[in-house]
Formats: C-alpha cells, sequence, structure tokens
C-alpha cells in the first residue's frame, strides 16, 4: 500500500506535467518525449536492482528506445518563433517522464500477493491531492471535459492495471520498455483526429516499435 500511495504520487505529478504539456498542441512531440524519459528512468533502475534480461530482450528494450526517440523527431516545426511555448513542451515532459518513470519503478516494487490492492493506494492518494488543489484553485468545469476525463481516467486505471499484472514474473526493464511504446499510438491517434503529419523518421519509429515488441515477446 505504501509503495502503491508512492506511486501514485509521482504518476499524478507525471499526468499533471504531461497535460500541461499537452496545451500546446503538440500532442504527437509531447507523448514521446515525456515516454523517452520516462522509458530510461525504469531501464536504469532495473540495472542497479540487478535486473539482467536475457539478450533478445536486451535488443528488444534498444530497439524500443530508438523507436521512441524517432517517433519524436516529428511536430516541432515553428518552435524558434515561439521559445516561450518549446519551453513549455521541454520542461513539462521532463517533468512528466520522470514522474511516469517513477511510476513504473515504484509499482514494481509491490508484491505479487498484494493483488490489485496498491492500485486503490495510489488513486486515493492521487484523488486526495487533487481534491487539496481544487480547493485552492477552484477551476470551474465544462460537460465535455468532465466526461471526456472520466473516460480518460478508465483508461488509465485499465492500463495501470495491466501493467500491475505484468509485473508479476515480468522484469521492471522489460515491462516498462513495452509500456512505453504508448506514443506510437498517440503519434497515430494525433495524425487521425488532429491531422498532425508524420515525418519520415516518426514512420520508421513506429517500424521499429513493432521490431521491439516482436523481439521481447520472443525472449
Amino acid at each position: 500500500m505504501i509503495w502503491g500511495a508512492a506511486a501514485g504520487a509521482v504518476g499524478l505529478l507525471g499526468l499533471g506535467s504531461l497535460y500541461w504539456s499537452l496545451a500546446t498542441g503538440y500532442m504527437g512531440v509531447v507523448a514521446p518525449m515525456t515516454a523517452a524519459i520516462g522509458a530510461a528512468i525504469p531501464v536504469v533502475a532495473g540495472f542497479l536492482l540487478g535486473e539482467r534480461p536475457a539478450r533478445l530482450a536486451v535488443a528488444g528494450v534498444g530497439v524500443a528506445v530508438v523507436a521512441i526517440v524517432l517517433i519524436s523527431s516529428g511536430g516541432a516545426a515553428g518552435w524558434s518563433e515561439k521559445p516561450q511555448q518549446a519551453l513549455q513542451v521541454f520542461a513539462g515532459s521532463a517533468v512528466a517522464g520522470i514522474g511516469l518513470g517513477m511510476f513504473f519503478v515504484f509499482l514494481q516494487r509491490v508484491e505479487a500477493s498484494a493483488g490489485m490492492w496498491p492500485l486503490v493506494s495510489a488513486r486515493l492518494t492521487s484523488v486526495a491531492i487533487v481534491l487539496v488543489v481544487l480547493a485552492v484553485v477552484r477551476p470551474v468545469f465544462a460537460g465535455r471535459s468532465t466526461t471526456q476525463s472520466a473516460v480518460a481516467g478508465a483508461l488509465d486505471m485499465s492500463a495501470n492495471a495491466f501493467v500491475l499484472a505484468a509485473y508479476d514474473g515480468g522484469l521492471l526493464i522489460v515491462v516498462s520498455a513495452l509500456a512505453s511504446l504508448y506514443p506510437a499510438v498517440t503519434a497515430l491517434l494525433a495524425r487521425l483526429f488532429l491531422k498532425e503529419r508524420l515525418g519520415a523518421g516518426q514512420i520508421v519509429g513506429l517500424a521499429f516499435a513493432m521490431v521491439a515488441v516482436a523481439l521481447i515477446s520472443m525472449a
């Protein structure tokens, strides 16, 4: 429960910074940059904790990191004319990556016998912090935003449940690398719904992402 609470606190920091960065409109860049930083932290932590994945899995993790970098290569046009917006993207993405990366690390420390209770602890902690912030900020909610937030929250908790289940017998390095490939989906959705163009590097990155999944799955 303590590890879950810690995960909820850093996860909230990561998500808050992610949403703040997404407000710039560069969805196809913010998410991959966040994932690149978020993926590096569990990999380093895993090695420090003594994890030594199979060679094929290590190769897959390496390909995944390359894929994340390639996918984050597009969408930066015009930033030289908007330095403040660029700073928001980079600073927010860095903090978001650190928060989400530590979320993976803390969640992996949970014992398998705990089941899904750590997620309950994580969500109670994050909700408590949010309520305190809302009491101070007192924002005005729009109906459409509330509905979208509810859907996002349901998807977020579902993803966390799958990640926690994957850690039961799975290595921090491998599971976190696979989970950090979500920018591939984000980039595709940004292309479909926001009409953001995918550059050549991003397309290659998507191909690398599929190779990484295949390598890790065969390990």
